[in-house]
């Protein structure tokens, strides 16, 4: 397997309410040499994204305290334009298709997903999008 050129790492993040899959995606991205932060709890994903600043996070759909829909707004709603990671839906629902077009995600994984397509994702938009500003731009003057 091929690993992630030194230049080439930026972090992802991993939110899901399942730790076994929190753990696989893990070991999956950082054995091919990516930067990984993760947590199970959703309350959580914000203050980490806001911190690491992450260019791809995997975003189960359903989780207890917060599903998918509320991160993905309040993610939106903290960075804006370049700044914003790319998103990657993981979804059991046979509607994750149509779920992750309603929600303008950049791409969707099905659960259990295949390692290949995991790492797939990853290549596909974090390399992609690793040179990306890395902080929101200043607000407005008053």
């Amino acid at each position: 397997m091929n690993r992630v050129p030194l230049a080439e790492r930026c972090p992802i993040l991993v939110v899901d309410d399942d730790a076994d899959v929190v753990t696989l995606a893990r070991k999956v991205l950082e054995h091919a040499g990516w930067l990984v932060e993760a947590t199970t709890d959703p309350r959580h994903a914000l203050e980490i994204a806001t911190r690491v600043k992450p260019c791809l996070v995997l975003v189960d759909l359903m989780m207890p305290h917060m599903d998918g829909e509320e991160l993905l707004c309040a993610l939106r709603a903290a960075f804006r334009g370049d700044a914003m990671p790319k998103i990657a839906l993981i979804s059991a629902a046979y509607s994750r298709a149509e779920v992750a077009k309603r929600l303008e995600v950049d791409a969707s994984l099905a659960k259990p997903f295949d390692l290949d397509d995991l790492r797939d994702v990853a290549v596909r938009f974090a390399s992609a999008h690793r040179d990306r500003p890395t902080s929101r731009p200043p607000p407005p003057s008053r």
